[in-house]
Parts: structure tokens; C-alpha cells; sequence
């Protein structure tokens, strides 16, 4: 089985599955990346926070405005994705490198967010805090120097 799109989900189940449904009906519609917008986020009111500054600053950055960039359920024509040089917390963007490598038409729908149910975190606010503006300055950095083109 191959496909010319890629979808991102995290194992978590914060992100109902029956969504993909509404992604395969965009992808129909010939969308090269399609992204969700976690309306009424179940995460403290810090990562609420966090993440709109986040986006608000992405959006500055690479001159696009999106309603978000931190999709956790996401699809990407694949050929707008790197197949190279991604590392360790580099899926957080592939929003953005796919931007960067031309993705044209976009779409981002509401979807309800739901209370983790299994797992916890990686990412407290100690380390979003202390680790979250490095990594991203370093990735933005290897952005620009072309390593996630295709």
C-alpha cells in the first residue's frame, strides 16, 4: 500500500480518529495539507498559553497566517515533506516545512479536543519553558539553511 499523503496522529486519543474521515474528504478536494484546530484544549490554561503565542509567532516568522501551526492530528502531500534531516522533536513541524517546501492549499477545521486518556506528557511546563525556544530557534535555523527541502 502506498499513498501520496501522510497523516500525523498522536497515540494519546486527545484527537477522536473519526476526523480522518473529514481528512480523506479533503484530500478529494485536492488539499496538499490539512490540519485540525483543537478548540476547548483539555491542557492547563500555561499550555493554552504557550500555544498561542506559539502560533502567533509562526505565523510572523514565515508570513502565513493560520488559525494554528501545533496540529496534533495532521495531513501532508508527501512531496511537500522532507525525507531527510528530521531529528528528534522535528514532527512538531512538518507544518511549517511543509509550507517552506511550497504546500499551497491548505485546510484547518475545528475539532472538540478531548482529556488525555493514556499516557502523560513529555513536556511539562518546566521543559517548554526551558527547552521549547531553543529547539525551535534551531530548527528555524536549519530551516533556512535548506535542510528539510526536498
Amino acid at each position: 500500500f502506498s499513498s501520496n499523503y501522510f497523516i500525523r496522529m498522536d497515540a494519546d486519543n486527545q484527537d477522536d480518529p473519526k476526523h480522518i474521515i473529514r481528512i480523506l474528504k479533503f484530500i478529494h478536494e485536492g488539499y496538499d495539507m490539512i490540519l485540525t484546530d483543537r478548540k476547548l484544549r483539555k491542557h492547563p490554561m500555561y499550555m493554552i498559553v504557550l500555544n498561542f503565542v506559539y502560533d502567533k509567532l509562526i505565523g510572523i516568522l514565515i508570513n502565513k497566517k493560520l488559525n494554528t501551526y501545533s496540529s496534533s492530528l495532521a495531513c501532508f502531500k508527501i512531496k511537500y515533506l522532507s525525507k531527510k534531516n528530521l531529528r528528534f522533536n522535528d514532527h512538531r513541524y512538518l507544518p511549517i516545512i511543509a509550507i517552506n517546501n511550497g504546500v499551497k492549499k491548505i485546510k484547518v477545521f475545528p475539532v472538540m479536543h478531548k482529556k488525555r486518556i493514556y499516557g502523560s506528557t513529555k513536556y511539562g511546563m518546566l521543559k517548554k519553558i526551558m527547552f521549547a525556544l531553543p529547539e525551535f530557534l534551531y530548527f528555524f535555523y536549519r530551516m533556512k539553511m535548506g535542510y528539510f527541502k526536498n
